[in-house]
């Protein structure tokens, strides 16, 4: 006998075993407010990765979201499932529920509100609202009164035959059963009475348990409020993220992009640069499909149209006050992680100088980036800067000690064309260099738009830095 053939459900929970086999919890679940009926969670202890089988039966990942910390949400527990709704995210669990709830309100010091339900609602095949189910519910309880009500009467007929023996024994003890029947509705007025007294007692605790549902909701409504509030002050705007281009760069749900102020990710999409991957990981790690607040400093956009802003995690309740800073911008928390360099353009210089005293604190450290050198792997604040007067003099230093000791070679150097100095003006402003090899020996890291040496040409990424490794 051929052996049975695997359902998708069981299917995509098996591959989602082979690829987490460490998950804390598999069931099924989506992110987002709408549930998708075909999409399964790997719940892990710092998040929810959600994957749903393509087909040709391989598994997709279709979300990755971090447990949000501190936020209040609604869980409809169910007898075989629970429903969890918070920030934003809606997910379904099977019979862990319970278990599920303890660890977010336990580790992330989450809160969760039971949702009530009326009377009615709390009989099975009732819960979920939807009339089919209620149909179904109804005849099912009316097939097992039918099948009670046979078992008290099919014994009819045997009684019609046996009428006349059990005569004599009925008026025997017609009195007998009087007296029972006395007995059933005293003992029947007894557990009405009884009834009574215990509906009057629980009244009290449905009212408590009311009363704690509605202060709950009162509270969440007051905290809503008051960040909003708080937020409104600071000139925090709120936004949710939809998918990140880069470490520094990510799109809104609405379809603009936005590039973070005062710092420079590696490069990771037309070149990649040491780190650079890495740095587009966490930032989708702790961005995507998250809602985040969005401060102006001075600038609007920048000149390909994106948002220029700094994006908090959470509402600052003081958005200077470095504590919080550290804790709640994402900006700061790249630089402090080593997955950013300091990247300072005016008049965007509100945060500067905390960006560049974390930027020394990760390099002491040689987090991120920085394991890689003191200069990092890409652009940046705590770069070496050359000025023009002090490039050129160095320059004509270096040119005057080659034709004292190059004597009669100088003209072979002039009518090449690629002498390796480069050659500075008359006023001792500009500097040039054939090509970006030559201006490295001189700069090695390239060198900024207001340099003198600086080509638009040797530019090819057009960020206002020409020959940037």
């Amino acid at each position: 006998m051929g052996q049975q053939k695997e359902s998708d459900s069981q299917l995509i929970k098996r591959l989602i075993k082979e690829k987490h086999p460490d998950v804390w919890l598999i069931e099924f679940a989506s992110i987002g407010e709408k549930l998708n009926a075909g999409e399964y969670g790997a719940f892990t202890k710092e998040g929810l990765i959600t994957y749903m089988l393509s087909k040709e039966k391989k598994l997709i990942k279709t979300g990755e979201i971090s447990w949000p910390t501190e936020k209040i949400g609604e869980v409809d527990h169910f007898a075989i499932k629970s429903i969890f709704s918070i920030d934003g995210i809606k997910f379904v669990t099977g019979n862990h529920g319970k278990e599920v709830q303890k660890f977010l309100e336990g580790e992330k010091k989450d809160i969760f509100t039971k949702i009530p339900r009326a009377f009615y609602q709390k009989i099975f095949g009732f819960r979920s609202g939807k009339l089919w189910k209620q149909v179904t519910a109804v005849i099912g309880y009316l097939l097992i009164i039918i099948f009670l009500i046979g078992i008290f009467t099919g014994n009819d007929s045997e009684t019609e035959v046996n009428h006349t023996n059990k005569e004599k024994a009925v008026e025997t003890n017609s009195e007998v059963k009087n007296q029972n029947e006395v007995a059933k509705k005293e003992s029947k007025s007894s557990e009405q009475d009884k009834q009574e007294v215990e509906k009057v007692a629980s009244e009290p605790k449905n009212k408590e348990a009311s009363e704690k549902i509605e202060s709950e909701q009162k509270a969440k409504q007051e905290a809503e409020k008051k960040q909003k509030e708080k937020a409104a002050n600071l000139g925090l705007v709120a936004a949710t993220v939809s998918r990140v281009v880069d470490g520094d760069t990510f799109e809104l749900t609405d379809g603009r992009k936005v590039r973070l102020i005062g710092v420079n990710t590696p490069e990771s999409t037309t070149r990649t640069e040491p780190y650079g991957k890495e740095a587009s990981n966490y930032t989708s790690s702790k961005l995507t499909g998250k809602q985040v607040w969005l401060q102006k400093d001075v600038s609007e956009t920048d000149r390909y149209g994106r948002l220029l802003r700094i994006v908090w995690l959470q509402v600052p309740s003081d958005d200077m006050n470095e504590s919080e800073i550290r804790s709640k911008m994402f900006n700061a928390n790249l630089v402090l992680n080593g997955y950013a360099e300091p990247s300072t353009y005016p008049p965007d210089v509100k945060y500067a100088e905390y960006f560049r005293k974390f930027a020394r604190e990760a390099r002491e450290k040689e987090v991120g980036l920085w394991a890689y050198g003191e200069y990092g792997t890409t652009k940046g604040d705590l770069d070496p800067r050359s000025t023009g007067s002090s490039s050129s003099s160095s320059s004509k230093s270096s040119n005057s000690s080659n034709q004292s000791g190059n004597k009669g070679s100088s003209n072979n150097n002039s009518s090449s064309g690629s002498s390796s100095s480069p050659s500075t003006s008359s006023s001792g402003g500009a500097e040039y260099f054939a090509n970006c090899t030559e201006l490295r020996k001189v700069y090695p890291n390239g060198v900024p738009a207001d340099h003198p040496a600086y080509q638009s040409k040797m530019d090819r990424d057009k960020d206002n830095y020409a020959c940037e490794r």
